[in-house]
């Protein structure tokens, strides 16, 4: 919606997952083109999709099934989907690189189910589980079809000056999965490193040194404030941006520290985490008394020094308290919530 202000075409490719609802599609939100799916997740193969769209869909479930969208007519495919999806990032950008664009390529992979075909699972014979094997294979299947885009980006010779942000939506749930978060605590869902520190990586080959590692938090929410920052694209006066342009923080001409607090909420459960420096506050139940690690120390928040260091544990609060004040509750309250919405 801010981008397209400007004159950038703009495009989403995958999955969607923001209402499935005629009035949340992406092309009432901005886009210009969408090939993807509307729910949080989808079959791989074309042989198990149906001739149902995503909105005849009774149930998230039976959305995993449905015809793939381009645009507002379901299209049937016929090959593995994320392919399907890299293959339509290529053609995006052939398509529209002689104009400025914006492509979300939002894979579903490696999103459960897990499926793959054999032309991936043969690459990882030697992993004997068969679902972390599974599992493997379609990570490599996105990492093919990220390197045909970068191929296609070079071979169109846009590559150097085209930034591109790649990241994971949130940590690895390890025992849905088989994907593994190593020495980080918890999973998907949970306030610990292991439930949302993920890989996050910036491209842009005329602008940003490569090979440098930026050890500094930062936010997915930077990505759209520094796109806007870059092409002066319109944001709301009375709506500050959560996110900063992380530009001259990794360029090195900003020293300081691009957020002085990183948060996480979820509402439902009462759950919350806030990082400062070093320090993370995490009250992981409704209720539950705070606890403190300091990451630079203890990356797998194992050792609570809540007690040894009240002081720290009574700053932070009071800085999530402020930030909570001024956050409302959510219109919508999640799929598993028996309230529902809380407007119609």
């Amino acid at each position: 919606e801010s981008l397209n202000q400007v004159g950038y075409h703009c495009g989403i490719i995958g999955k969607w997952h923001m209402g499935a609802h005629e009035t949340f599609h992406p092309l009432n939100r901005g886009f210009h083109e969408f090939f993807g799916h509307l729910g949080g997740g989808h079959r791989y193969f074309p042989e198990d999709l149906t001739e149902k769209s995503d909105l005849e869909a009774k149930s998230e479930e039976e959305s995993y099934h449905t015809l793939i969208n381009r645009n507002h007519k379901p299209v049937k495919t016929n090959k593995y989907l994320t392919d399907e999806f890299s293959d339509e990032a290529a053609h995006f950008v052939e398509r529209n690189h002689q104009k400025p664009f914006f492509l979300f390529l939002s894979y579903n992979a490696p999103h459960g189910p897990l499926q793959a075909p054999e032309e991936y699972l043969s690459r990882f014979a030697h992993i004997k589980n068969k679902k972390r094997r599974t599992y493997a294979a379609m990570v490599s299947a996105l990492d093919d079809g990220v390197g045909r885009l970068m191929h296609k980006l070079k071979e169109l010779k846009i590559d150097e000056n085209t930034l591109i942000f790649f990241l994971s939506d949130n940590g690895g749930p390890e025992t849905k999965n088989f994907s593994n978060n190593g020495v980080l605590r918890g999973k998907k869902s949970d306030p610990w490193e292991g439930g949302f520190r993920v890989p996050y990586a910036v491209r842009w080959p005329a602008q940003i040194p490569a090979g440098r590692t930026y050890d500094k938090p930062v936010s997915s929410l930077d990505i759209f404030a520094t796109i806007s920052s870059l092409t002066k694209s319109p944001t709301h006066a009375d709506r500050p941006l959560d996110g900063v342009n992380l530009i001259p923080y990794l360029k090195g001409e900003n020293q300081n520290s691009p957020h002085k607090h990183i948060y996480l909420r979820k509402f439902d459960q009462g759950v919350y985490a806030l990082r400062k420096g070093k320090y993370k506050l995490v009250i992981p139940s409704q209720g539950a008394t705070p606890e403190l690690y300091n990451l630079d120390q203890d990356l797998s928040e194992k050792h609570n020094i809540a007690t040894q260091y009240p002081e720290i544990i009574s700053e932070l609060q009071k800085q999530l308290d402020k930030w909570d004040s001024q956050l409302i509750e959510p219109t919508f309250l999640g799929l598993m919530s028996k309230k529902g919405n809380t407007q119609k």
